[in-house]
């Protein structure tokens, strides 16, 4: 579970970047106001704030108003100080705040679309604390990626097989993987790489889950243009499967991925309908879909739990996939926790590889020849 990054999150050079946001602070949003007249200056200097909002109003919600404004339930929030709390504390580059407030800041601007501006007057901070907040909880999450999203152990693996099973009757199964695109604004830095096939600006998430839509690997930063294929051939996991293929797929079990990947013998595809595909593999096609399908409703219920990651509007491109992941962070802990929402739901040996491409079509017509 990695994302793709350059030098910015190292820890020494993050308080020159906050350095350079408080300069872009004082432009986004307002760039194409007058900022040398001294009166709409001062106009904005006056921002009516929320006194103590956090200390007296939201720590007062009843459990059915902080899940909707924090999108997850107040004993979620809780353990997540219990677990958190003292690094978030700790980190020398945090901003002065209580962790449950730095939390608290950080999953409404996860959770909501509500410009940043907005967010620091209700909260009656500063825009740069506002900047802080997020970035120390997402970086704080991802020192801890490693215990929320991890490849299952051998008897786990099993186990997943059998509840995959128990959807559409395909065997083998240990995870699902798919591609998503997360909406950004236009970088500044070569923005025509970030244009997808859809025709918007975007950075890649490659994702694996197991049948609770729980993700199992993620990664992600790759600009939008990238073919999913090519996102898979760069990630962490397919080096690492190549390597130790028996540790991820013991048994001969496999994932199921759509027809934008490329067939191996542990990546099971659809046949390609070509207007030729006898009973057989249309019914292969099918319950591969219907088992596939749960990718696609756990990035839904990714973005609709974290609607920010609907469209991520933030100058510094590089920050977008720590959020991203820190966000899938969450989505595993909130499943851990039965946390649900109702609204949720908007260099491996060449001459070894070679050999499992030719086993893979023979181990794609026996599993379609046992569902049939």
């Amino acid at each position: 579970m990695k994302i793709v990054r350059k030098t910015l999150y190292c820890k020494n050079k993050k308080m020159d970047m906050f350095l350079i946001w408080d300069i872009i602070f004082n432009d986004d949003e307002e760039n194409n106001e007058d900022n040398n007249d001294w009166e709409i200056v001062h106009l904005r200097e006056q921002h009516l704030k929320i006194n103590n909002f956090f200390e007296n109003v939201v720590l007062f919600y009843s459990l059915t108003d902080f899940k909707s404004h924090f999108r997850v339930q107040k004993n979620t929030f809780e353990q997540l100080i219990q677990t958190f709390g003292l690094a978030l504390w700790d980190n020398d580059d945090s901003p002065k705040l209580p962790p449950a407030k730095q939390l608290a800041i950080a999953l409404w601007i996860f959770g909501n679309q509500e410009v940043y501006r907005s967010v620091a007057d209700r909260f009656g901070v500063s825009k740069d604390t506002i900047w802080r907040c997020v970035f120390n909880v997402a970086y704080t999450l991802e020192q801890y990626v490693q215990n929320y999203i991890k490849w299952p152990e051998v008897h786990e693996l099993m186990n997943i097989q059998e509840e995959f099973a128990a959807i559409s009757n395909f065997p083998g199964v240990v995870g699902v993987i798919d591609g998503c695109h997360i909406p950004i604004s236009a970088p500044t830095e070569y923005p025509n790489s970030y244009i997808n096939r859809k025709g918007f600006h975007s950075i890649l998430l490659q994702g694996i889950c197991n049948h609770k839509m729980k993700f199992i690997d993620v990664f992600t930063g790759i600009c939008g243009s990238v073919h999913d294929a090519r996102v898979w051939r760069l990630s962490d996991i397919k080096n690492a499967i190549d390597h130790d293929r028996d540790r991820y797929f013991p048994q001969h079990s496999h994932l199921l991925a759509d027809s934008t990947y490329p067939l191996s013998y542990y990546m099971l595809t659809p046949y390609r309908d070509n207007g030729h595909l006898n009973n057989m593999q249309h019914n292969y096609n099918t319950k591969l879909s219907k088992t596939r399908v749960i990718i696609e409703r756990a990035f839904g219920m990714l973005k609709g739990r974290f609607r920010k990651l609907k469209y991520v509007y933030m100058y510094n491109t590089e920050m977008i996939p720590l959020v991203i992941l820190a966000c899938c962070i969450l989505h595993n802990i909130c499943i851990d926790n039965e946390d649900e929402l109702i609204d949720m739901l908007e260099n491996g040996n060449n001459n070894d590889n070679q050999i499992y491409a030719v086993n893979a079509d023979e181990k794609r017509d026996i599993i379609a020849h046992l569902l049939f």
